[in-house]
């Protein structure tokens, strides 16, 4: 008992390290991004004069989107908060303002009603909202008859257009509701020096690369500078799974690879005491060769032990596993 309990536990954090730490980078490396042909989106990031990054001026978005042609949509979305009333108690909702075509861009569809276009939108947009599935589902209860109703919203009613399909969202599928950034009043739409949180994602053409985008991106900045006579922000581009992962990638990896060492040493230790174990158990096997055992029913004995400890410690290490993955990535920064 002794043995295999010290050989189940070491093989299954081994095992647990390697499963865990592989479910993370598969899940941030290997996969795609849930969008339609995710390889395509990039995000333009902006750089102030200063030197330091910044969100995208209005302005800035127009430029870009009318002036380049490497980018087949152009969208954008910043966060925002609403509170909602009404409808029981008083709530604070997790929104996105939405500009340009950004559902479209995405592969985004909705279950219900429909989502609204770039048109839809601009300046002087009508106050409308596209609801979260999961808050569709967990605040009305998935009642299709939401869609045509009004939300009142920081003291205006939005009309409900439509939900999107269940795991989808942009940043994730825990945005609350999607809204046009034009309903919003008093935003600084002409002053290009100004900017509210702003984050442009496009879709490039076929055939274009992201270094062409930002020959592209280039262009037309520095057009603007020589209409306007000023220094501008730059753009830079960015593929969208960079924007998500940011610089872990390589972290990830060697995390990974000490990890897979962890398992291969653990692997000598067991099969060190495997060894030590057999041969505390000569005496043993003397007295059921003696006994008339043969040796094919001796290894079949000898294998079968292992085999035994080796599937414990296995089905330890994965149990070990989906706790670590589900109770220690929310601690991760």
């Amino acid at each position: 008992p002794g043995f295999a309990l010290v050989a189940i536990v070491t093989i299954a954090l081994a095992i647990a390290g390697n499963a865990a730490i592989f479910s993370i980078l598969k899940a941030v490396l290997l996969e795609p991004l849930p969008y339609r042909d995710a390889g395509q989106l990039v995000t333009i990031d902006v750089k102030s004069t200063r030197g330091f990054y910044i969100s995208t001026s209005i302005p800035n978005y127009r430029d870009w989107r009318d002036r380049t042609r490497s980018f087949q949509r152009f969208g954008g979305e910043a966060g925002w908060g609403f509170i909602l009333t009404g409808r029981g108690q008083a709530e604070v909702v997790s929104a996105r303002a939405v500009i340009g075509d950004l559902f479209p861009l995405l592969g985004l569809e909705p279950q219900l009603g429909r989502l609204f276009g770039a048109a839809e939108t601009e300046l002087g947009a009508e106050p409308i909202v596209v609801l979260g599935s999961r808050y569709w589902t967990t605040r009305f209860g998935a009642n299709p008859s939401i869609v045509g109703q009004a939300l009142v919203l920081d003291g205006r009613p939005h009309a409900v257009v439509g939900v999107l399909r269940p795991q989808a969202g942009y940043p994730n599928a825990d945005v609350e509701m999607y809204f046009p950034m034009g309903s919003i009043p008093d935003l600084p739409w002409e002053d290009r020096q100004s900017s509210f949180g702003t984050r442009i994602i496009a879709r490039l053409a076929p055939g274009v690369t992201a270094a062409a985008a930002q020959d592209d991106l280039n262009r037309a900045t520095q057009a603007a500078v020589e209409r306007e006579g000023r220094p501008m922000a730059t753009p830079e581009v960015r593929s969208l799974t960079a924007h998500f992962v940011g610089d872990v990638d390589t972290q990830i990896w060697i995390l990974m690879g000490a990890v897979a060492f962890v398992l291969l040493i653990a692997v000598a230790n067991v099969g060190n005491l495997t060894l030590a174990r057999a041969e505390d158990r000569r005496r043993e096997i003397a007295v059921r060769t003696a006994l008339g055992a043969g040796r094919k029913a001796l290894i079949r004995e000898l294998l079968t032990e292992s085999v035994l400890v080796s599937l414990a410690g296995g089905a330890a290490g994965l149990v070990l596993a989906f706790t670590a993955v589900r109770f220690g990535v929310p601690l991760l920064p």
